[in-house]
């Protein structure tokens, strides 16, 4: 049987997990902007690999309505910044993706943060991030997400033009009906050549 390359490459990093893991230095350390504060992103990364817990509500309904046009529409998150400040903040979400818009359940998404709100918690302006998170309910993607998530631990360590990531667990809420709850496991990803000023 033919093996997928993206197979390969997953059982590659998954040979490689002692080395991502016992990693203790970002091989591309974040650059922080011209008033020394660092990134909302950057302010995650030192605990890169434990699983940050996010509420984020919004309208269900319309992202899906809207994903192939990607038209931002507003959310609201909730998470505890490790050792640090809560962020409990409106913000606003989009689709984002190509195949996944089609074929997930919900579109993997872009949130993109208010520069006004990171100024107040001390944090620089680049206020957009990506989210991957499981395409489908279920075991065998929750697997495929960690697998996506360790080529990208993998590459940190030999590619400056790589993305970092942050492992996520999101308790995503639909606005208009805040009983239907979908729990997603995923990750934020920032490229690891941006400034924490871009």
């Amino acid at each position: 049987m033919r093996t997928s390359l993206f197979g390969t490459i997953a059982c590659f990093a998954l040979n490689f997990l002692p080395l991502i893991a016992f990693s203790q230095v970002a091989p591309f350390p974040p650059v922080p902007d011209s008033l020394g504060r660092q990134s909302l992103f950057d302010a995650l990364f030192p605990t890169q690999d434990d699983i940050l817990e996010i509420n984020l509500t919004t309208d269900l309904g319309m992202l899906m309505k809207k994903r192939t046009v990607e038209a931002y529409q507003p959310a609201h998150i909730q998470f505890q910044i490790p050792g640090g400040v809560m962020v409990d903040h409106n913000l606003e979400i989009k689709a984002r993706g190509i195949t996944r818009k089609e074929i997930c359940s919900h579109p993997p998404i872009k949130v993109k943060f208010k520069k006004k709100t990171l100024d107040t918690l001390g944090f620089s302006k680049f206020n957009e991030m990506k989210v991957v998170w499981q395409c489908k309910p279920g075991k065998a993607y929750e697997q495929w997400l960690y697998r996506e998530y360790l080529v990208y631990r993998l590459y940190n360590l030999i590619s400056p033009y790589s993305y970092r990531v942050k492992l996520v667990k999101m308790q995503v809420i639909d606005a208009r009906d805040t009983s239907k709850q979908h729990l997603k496991y995923g990750f934020f990803s920032k490229t690891t050549t941006s400034s924490a000023s871009a």
